[in-house]
């Protein structure tokens, strides 16, 4: 296991929510480079949780990708009209 350091509040707050069994979704935000993706990568394998990175492109785009690859992960068929906004 990878060791992190330096983040103890945020990776106990992370893994109570992936720990407590019921879906939930957490936006994690911050300035770049600060190891946001790397915390997210390194708490738990893949197949456990689903995390999504918005890239620099349209908010449409990225509402589109989170669906695709929300889709991909979970097995389930999620249409993209059926989410025609991010509510």
């Amino acid at each position: 296991m990878t060791r992190i350091v330096d983040r103890k509040s945020e990776t106990e707050a992370l893994r109570r929510l992936a720990d407590d069994g019921e879906k939930k979704l957490a936006l994690l935000y911050g300035r770049r480079r600060v190891g946001k993706t790397y915390l997210l990568t390194n708490l738990w394998p893949r197949e456990r949780v689903f995390y999504f990175t918005a890239s620099a492109t349209t908010e449409e785009q990225n509402r589109r990708q989170l669906i695709r690859q929300a889709a991909q992960w979970s097995g389930e068929e999620m249409r993209e009209e059926d989410f025609p906004t991010w509510r």
